[in-house]
């Protein structure tokens, strides 16, 4: 994914798959930030060594969003909005755990 990409939207190009199934590590953010990554794995062959790198962190909760509106408690089809933030970097101790994660990794 290249700059001011979206790893919310993104899709894998071949290319992607390409240069995965030669990688010797994959660092993934986790909690669930990049759903299609376990396909690109999968159909990429890639064999080394996945590195998670919230791993461990104190997961944060935000409020549930779909098709641009927030949902709130009284959506009779959402019983609880609230679900686990991916964007963990956003806490300055969740990140430390992040950067020492992919440091060990390493």
């Amino acid at each position: 994914m290249g700059p001011n990409g979206d790893a919310h939207v993104y899709e894998p190009t071949p290319g992607d798959t390409r240069t995965l199934a030669v990688a010797a590590i994959l660092i993934v953010n986790g909690l669930g930030l990049e759903g299609w990554m376990e396909r690109l794995e999968k159909s990429s062959g890639f064999n080394g060594k996945v590195v998670t790198a919230t791993e461990g962190i104190k997961t944060r909760q935000m409020e549930e969003e779909k098709h641009g509106t927030t949902h709130k408690i009284a959506d009779p089809q959402i019983t609880d909005p609230q679900i686990t933030d991916p964007h963990a970097w956003q806490s300055l101790a969740n990140g430390r755990v992040c950067v020492q994660n992919i440091r060990d990794g390493l």
